[in-house]
């Protein structure tokens, strides 16, 4: 993560790893909420999760014009005989299917804490109803979120 956005160094690798590492981040924050830690997990560091979201929100609409990218920060190598490259660019790789991971997030920060996330409602809106994860990664994250999460007066217009 760097500054106040949540920029992963996975997305100049691809965007499938992105979306599981922001699903997994709000269902670990969700978890601890709903065992009654008292700490905000989501609105730490300045809303930085829900940043990340709508920064990853527009890669994954192609809105990649005016987003901040480091290239020093995200050109990583891997260190892994599958993908020992570097990474100097947001990748395209991996942003179709999205994964069932926005809804969740998008109805945590709208309902619970009353913070808009327009991009990732633009994402969802695109994309919905979700469903199943892809079958090349059934354990991705918590499916059929639609259903589960929006709420009528969020239908969509």
């Amino acid at each position: 993560m760097k500054n106040h956005v949540l920029v992963l160094t996975i997305s100049s690798r691809d965007q499938a790893h992105n979306q599981l590492g922001l699903g997994n981040w709000v269902e670990a924050f969700y978890t601890l909420y709903n065992q009654g830690d008292d700490t905000n997990w989501f609105k730490l560091d300045n809303n930085r999760l829900a940043a990340g979201l709508e920064y990853n929100a527009q890669v994954m609409l192609n809105q990649t014009d005016a987003l901040t990218y480091d290239p020093e920060f995200n050109s990583v190598k891997c260190n892994s005989s599958i993908t020992p490259v570097d990474w100097p660019e947001i990748s395209d790789v991996g942003l179709w299917p999205t994964r069932p991971t926005w809804e969740m997030g998008y109805a945590i920060y709208k309902y619970l804490l009353g913070i808009e996330l327009p991009k990732t409602r633009e994402l969802i809106f695109k994309v919905a109803p979700d469903g199943p994860n892809p079958s090349t990664a059934l354990a991705d994250g918590s499916a059929f979120q639609t259903l589960r999460f929006r709420r009528e007066e969020d239908a969509e217009e």
